[in-house]
């Protein structure tokens, strides 16, 4: 498709540039050309009329290349969810300077990971331990999975914390 350069003001150009620009979309629109407009006034106007054809025809245009290259396109089976975390390995404290809000459940986290334990702490068996303890910090319903998950998987994003295998 040929790029054509439109007048955004065509007031402010002469009559021989509004004519030439009009061939041009005349041209991309399969409508015959002119060879002049009576006055500037009508030279406008008409210049605005093709111009609403030509940018719908353009839009047109790219659709059908979008639907071309989409079609052409091997199909490739689309995943509906994100990509899950198996957070059944142990946590650890990632180096990080980040200080979590008191009493927050990224403080308790950090705080926990933060002990020597004998047995290192798994995010499923945190999950289980931040369910117990914690409530929503603006409506004070329980705390579910996925929120728990949330919490640590955001953690870990950020680096503020390590998940082993």
């Amino acid at each position: 498709m040929k790029t054509i350069n439109v007048l955004s003001t065509p007031s402010e150009n002469k009559l021989a540039e509004i004519t030439a620009n009009y061939n041009e979309m005349a041209e991309a629109l399969g409508k015959n050309p002119i060879k002049k407009f009576r006055d500037k006034p009508t030279a406008i106007k008409r210049h605005g009329q093709i111009l609403d054809l030509y940018l719908v025809h353009v839009a047109d245009q790219e659709l059908e290349e979008t639907t071309k290259e989409k079609a052409s396109k091997p199909t490739e089976a689309k995943s509906t969810s994100k990509p899950k975390y198996d957070l059944s390995g142990s946590l650890s404290l990632g180096e990080t300077s980040y200080s979590p809000k008191e009493d927050s459940i990224n403080s308790f986290i950090m705080d926990r990971l933060g002990y020597d334990l004998a047995v290192p702490l798994t995010g499923d068996a945190m999950i289980d331990i931040i369910i117990d303890l914690f409530r929503r910090p603006r409506d004070g319903s329980k705390v579910n999975t996925t929120f728990a998950r949330l919490s640590i998987i955001w953690l870990i994003k950020e680096g503020h914390i390590e998940l082993g295998g």
